[in-house]
């Protein structure tokens, strides 16, 4: 598959796209879409795996967290970044409260998953591994006018085993989980979960809901305005 533009290609008339991730294997992950999705834009990766952990263990206060997440978009700016795009569905609602910025586009993973799932016109649960990505998930898509009137968990170990590089046991659980809702859509909360649809047979995932390809046609649509 073609990678993406190296930043070393840069130029006026070729700004970059800027991914903040805070896991560190999605870096990979979103080489390989950005990849096939052949944007035609350099590609730079900012990895902040401690901003995801004081988010979850409430290590700061939600001010810092803010302050932080501007630092990250201040970066993109300086970089001359046409989009920054946070991978991170943990981090969407502190996106939602940084002040308009003019310079820059600003996505959120979930953003377009969270429109789609608007439009699901039957039952809809929702699974997270990171419990600290249920909230957030459970806020945007109250945003979105959605109710979930199915199940809403997240499953820790699995999100454990999937930081330690663990990759069957993650997927064990997580297929476990999914088998157990047995009707309705199911939206995945977290990009990282996305690798599952591999695991499922057609009739199992056609009712999964899942951000990476979403974002990646919000991208397209931003990068060919």
């Amino acid at each position: 598959m073609p990678p993406p533009t190296s930043p070393a290609a840069i130029s006026l008339n070729n700004s970059p796209l800027v991914c903040l991730h805070t896991v560190a294997p999605l870096i990979p992950t979103f080489d390989a879409l950005l990849g096939e999705a052949q944007l035609g834009v350099p590609v730079f990766h900012l990895l902040d795996q401690l901003l995801l952990h004081s988010i979850a263990n409430k290590l700061a206060p939600r001010e810092t967290h803010l302050a932080r997440l501007a630092t990250h978009r201040h970066a993109a700016v300086a970089a001359g970044a046409r989009v920054f795009f946070v991978t991170c569905s943990t981090l969407s609602p502190l996106l939602a409260e940084l002040p308009p910025e003019t310079q820059i586009e600003t996505l959120a993973i979930d953003a377009p998953i969270g429109e789609a799932a608007s439009r699901w016109p039957g039952k809809l649960s929702v699974l997270a591994t990171n419990p600290a990505a249920l909230a957030p998930c459970l806020q945007m898509l109250a945003h979105h006018g959605r109710a979930v009137d199915g199940a809403a968990r997240s499953l820790p170990e699995a999100f454990a085993a999937y930081q330690a590089g663990d990759n069957a046991t993650h997927d064990r659980l997580l297929l476990a989980a999914i088998t157990e809702i047995p009707d309705g859509a199911i939206l995945l909360a977290q990009a990282s979960m996305a690798r599952i649809l591999d695991r499922l047979d057609p009739m199992q995932r056609s009712r999964i809901l899942t951000s990476p390809q979403a974002a990646i046609a919000k991208l397209r649509k931003i990068l060919s305005a």
